[in-house]
């Protein structure tokens, strides 16, 4: 049984997504309820918190400000992709257009934006890791004689599957890099095409929501050793150079009196 949700995506996305799809011959919304029901359940593998109330109030805010290029689409979908959507959301305490917007996003961006959302990654390394485990692995379909079989087989793959096996290569020396919809999408990440792209995220600090007292605190404390650090630059005792400047300055030859 399928369902109409009503989404309000980005307009941009949306477009280049129909043009994709349309070059390779798929039914659009076929294709994203087979893909939004896997990244679904990658939410909620990958988003290990629980958005606070402000974080999520921030991000359909922020969303709401492309509001001119936000575009009202009735998406069918499969009753289960909706459910499940449903319940990882509401679980993460995620607004549901955020998500559906970020996987369209990630959709059709180009790899560049990935390895600038992950510049500590070193992706040429990360790649020659993984790929030789994969030369015999179903992520090399086409190299079959029977292309309609590869297609229809390619299609329920992780579209993501390249991203995800770098950043896994990567989180095994730093385990702090986040997974892919734990990484926060910065506010400039999409240039002059968004006036902001935090409302492309599905997990948010609060020390991200402008307001928030956990905001104000980061930003105070940040200040306060701003200030200390501001205060030892001017003060000579506290600055081990200003011994070593005031001993070479000295003429030869004249030694300090102590009394």
């Amino acid at each position: 049984m399928t369902k109409k949700i009503l989404v309000k995506v980005w307009e941009p996305a949306i477009t280049a997504l129909r043009q994709k799809t349309d070059a390779a011959c798929m039914k659009r919304d076929a294709y994203l309820d087979k893909v939004l029901r896997r990244e679904a359940e990658n939410l909620r593998t990958e988003v290990s918190g629980r958005n606070s109330d402000e974080a999520r109030d921030h991000i359909a805010h922020e969303l709401g400000i492309l509001a001119p290029t936000l575009k009202p689409l009735n998406l069918v979908l499969g009753e289960e992709t909706v459910e499940l959507i449903g319940e990882v959301c509401e679980l993460r305490n995620i607004p549901r257009d955020a998500f559906v917007n970020r996987v369209i996003l990630f959709l059709v961006v180009r790899p560049s934006f990935f390895t600038s959302l992950y510049s500590e990654i070193d992706w040429e390394s990360a790649r020659e890791t993984f790929m030789e485990k994969y030369v015999h692995d179903e992520k090399f379909l086409l190299f079959t004689p029977s292309m309609l079989s590869a297609i229809s087989q390619i299609m329920t793959l992780d579209p993501f599957w390249y991203i995800r096996e770098c950043i896994g290569v990567a989180r095994e020396q730093d385990p702090n890099i986040p997974q892919l919809h734990e990484q926060f999408i910065p506010r400039e990440a999409l240039g002059k095409l968004a006036r902001t792209a935090i409302g492309f995220n599905c997990h948010l600090d609060d020390i991200l929501v402008e307001g928030h007292p956990a905001a104000r605190a980061f930003t105070e404390e940040a200040l306060r050793q701003l200030d200390e650090l501001t205060n030892d630059a001017t003060d000579p005792s506290t600055d081990p150079l200003d011994v070593r400047f005031e001993r070479a300055a000295r003429p030869r030859g004249v030694e300090t009196q102590h009394r």
